[in-house]
């Protein structure tokens, strides 16, 4: 079963409690994929235009955690700041009682010894769309795609972010940069477990 990777902490809430139900993936070459793709010559008309979407609707796939090992696995909120910067993770409980085995928060031992703790459920891809995301010199953003589509504000629900400004934000770190229009490939689904 093929694994869809998450590791940006703003996200694990809406994980955990199963209200993330897109993802976006880049849909173009990034120059350090390039290089890896060419052998590191300059030979661009070997690449293809864009990369081809590895999930397919219908497809089951399990959902993995690949970020900080130091949260609550009820609630999804860090636990990082109340655990040692070198050593021993210190136990830690964040209140909210929603952690299987109590109200204890998972830490970088509770991973080591479970790791199936890092499997936050299994999803079925419903649809797989092509969009494009880019910044206005006026510093707003527009997303172009086929047919017209959800606010802002509904996108960056369903991606699991507070508001579109922390979204847009992240994927221009993660895209370094908007402000030429680049595809993505915005994938749905619906959780299974």
């Amino acid at each position: 079963m093929r694994e869809i990777k998450v590791s940006f902490p703003e996200l694990l809430p809406s994980l955990v409690n199963k209200t993330k139900t897109t993802t976006i993936r880049k849909a173009y070459f990034t120059a350090q994929e390039a290089n890896k793709y060419t052998n590191n010559k300059p030979y661009p008309k070997l690449l293809p235009p864009e990369k081809i979407c590895k999930y397919e609707v219908g497809e089951t796939c399990e959902f993995v955690w690949t970020g900080d090992m130091n949260f609550c696995y009820g609630c999804g909120r860090s636990t990082a700041s109340k655990v040692q910067k070198y050593g021993e993770p210190i136990p830690t409980t964040c209140g909210c009682k929603r952690y299987i085995e109590g109200s204890s928060c998972v830490t970088t031992k509770t991973f080591l010894d479970n790791p199936a703790a890092l499997n936050l459920g299994k999803v079925k891809i419903t649809k797989v769309e092509k969009i494009q995301i880019g910044k206005l010199p006026d510093g707003s953003y527009f997303i172009l795609d086929d047919e017209p589509k959800m606010s802002f504000f509904e996108l960056s629900d369903m991606e699991g972010f507070e508001s579109p400004d922390q979204m847009f934000g992240r994927l221009e770190t993660y895209s370094s940069g908007l402000e030429e229009p680049k595809p993505f490939w915005l994938i749905s689904w619906k959780w299974l477990i």
